[in-house]
């Protein structure tokens, strides 16, 4: 009897549809499959969402070009603003007479997709360093913008629109380098971006690593680590007068004494090389090393043993005269 109960219920359970077990597999897969899907369609909506927000900052860029390029206008908004100093912002931007505001910092535009982060004026170029031309030139009008959600693309985009300026100083008044007037220049502008990590920035061109304004084609504003081989026509190293001070003459003949020139194989590679130690040159020139990386690797800024092999070479070349005069002398006598 309870063989045919058992027959019977597995007879029932194998024909009747599906089992618990069954039924727990199939809902993790529909679970699985949802939750790509939502992902997918949430990756294409914050995709659009960036392309949206790129053409919105073209929009609201082409705005306040606009705006700035009625003199009157532009005047209104800028006039006072200290332009040569650091943190000249702008809090906003108005029409005409003022009574509209347009943008704001901390303002929210386009559906919220994008916030104005903030308003400055900038990169004041002055049409000569003296006299009157020095209180005119151009400058530039500069806007970051924060794009809002995630997804793929900058976080932060940022436009730069030149102005003409004139300031009060042109004309006696005071403070000499506040906005008097000024009218927004032609169409150009110039853009960068920043990478979701907050480290990349692209400028009218330039590439700049930890640097909002990059003056260069690329321009990194910290150290640099390579650890293969750079090539180039030319490298320069900052060496203006006016970026130092405590200025003081060396001898290079003592420090070179001091120090030995050696070839070597480098471990890595096996390539045969020749240069200095680092540890000797610490013990002569402490202020020509560098440490990096968790081992400490010790570098040396060999283009400036260059200053010492200067001092030296004049120092050898003034005992050589000195040494002829002597001989001159001991000629004298002989004869």
């Amino acid at each position: 009897m309870n063989t045919n109960l058992k027959l019977f219920k597995d007879y029932k359970l194998n024909n009747s549809g599906f089992s618990i077990v069954g039924v727990l597999i199939a809902s993790a897969v529909m679970m699985l499959i949802v939750t790509a899907a939502m992902s997918i369609m949430n990756y294409v909506f914050n995709g659009t969402r960036r392309v949206q927000q790129k053409y919105d900052v073209i929009e609201i860029t082409s705005a306040v070009r606009s705006l700035i390029s009625d003199p009157t206008t532009c005047t209104n908004n800028f006039v006072g603003v200290d332009i040569v100093s650091n943190g000249n912002s702008v809090t906003q931007i108005t029409n005409l007479d003022g009574s509209t505001i347009f943008y704001a910092e901390g303002s929210s535009y386009e559906n919220g997709r994008i916030t104005v982060s903030s308003i400055d004026i900038i990169n004041y170029q002055a049409d000569a360093a003296a006299g009157l031309e020095q209180y005119t030139g151009v400058a530039e009008l500069q806007i970051v913008f924060e794009n809002t959600g995630s997804g793929p693309g900058p976080l932060q985009v940022m436009r730069r629109l030149k102005m003409r300026v004139e300031l009060r100083g042109y004309s006696g008044g005071a403070p000499a380098n506040a906005i008097a007037f000024c009218s927004g220049v032609g169409s150009s502008d110039s853009i960068w971006t920043q990478k979701a990590d907050g480290t990349i920035y692209y400028l009218g061109g330039n590439v700049g690593v930890g640097t909002t304004n990059p003056a260069e084609q690329f321009h990194i504003a910290a150290n640099m680590m390579v650890d293969g081989e750079a090539y180039g026509n030319a490298f320069f190293y900052s060496s203006d007068k006016r970026l130092k001070e405590n200025i003081q003459p060396i001898k290079g003949l003592e420090l070179v004494e001091q120090l030995n020139g050696v070839s070597f194989n480098w471990k890595k590679s096996g390539k045969a090389d020749i240069g200095v130690i680092a540890q000797e040159v610490e013990r002569v020139l402490p202020e020509l090393i560098s440490q990096t990386g968790p081992e400490g690797m010790k570098s040396v800024k060999l283009a400036n043993l260059v200053a010492i092999l200067i001092e030296s070479t004049k120092e050898l070349h003034q005992s050589n005269e000195n040494l002829k005069i002597q001989i001159e002398e001991l000629k004298k006598k002989l004869q």
